[in-house]
């Protein structure tokens, strides 16, 4: 997107008070920071309770959109385990972060965890 344009998307945007555009900051900070496109040229992160309608996938109203920022806290998830091996999950931890669950899934299966991998394994040793 050129970049004149890109300025003129955002004053539109920023007018609304519907979300916020995310800064290369939190786009770092969330490891969502691409040097590609394939995801759009920038990030609008609407208010909980906001959606975007017309979303060119399907006529009906959307009852819900895929969003997520740490920063709300009513956002948090839940993991469920199942398993022999993972009896050995840390249980004392109260959170964990979205980056441990692929190391922890290759630590059961018994392959090797990249070093590029920036989680870590949520069995104990």
């Amino acid at each position: 997107m050129r970049p004149d344009v890109k300025d003129e998307v955002r004053r539109l945007f920023r007018g609304l008070g519907y979300g916020t555009f995310l800064s290369e900051e939190e786009k770092r900070e969330l490891r969502i920071n691409f040097n590609h496109r394939y995801y759009g040229d920038d990030i609008y992160l609407l208010k909980p309770g906001f959606s975007i309608f017309s979303n060119f996938i399907s006529w009906l109203k959307p009852k819900a959109m895929h969003a997520y920022h740490p920063k709300y806290d009513h956002q948090l998830g839940i993991g469920i385990f199942s398993g022999e091996e993972l009896g050995r999950v840390n249980r004392d931890m109260k959170l964990i972060e979205l980056v441990d669950i692929m190391p922890t899934i290759l630590d059961v299966l018994g392959l090797e965890i990249p070093a590029t991998c920036e989680g870590k394994s949520l069995l104990r040793r």
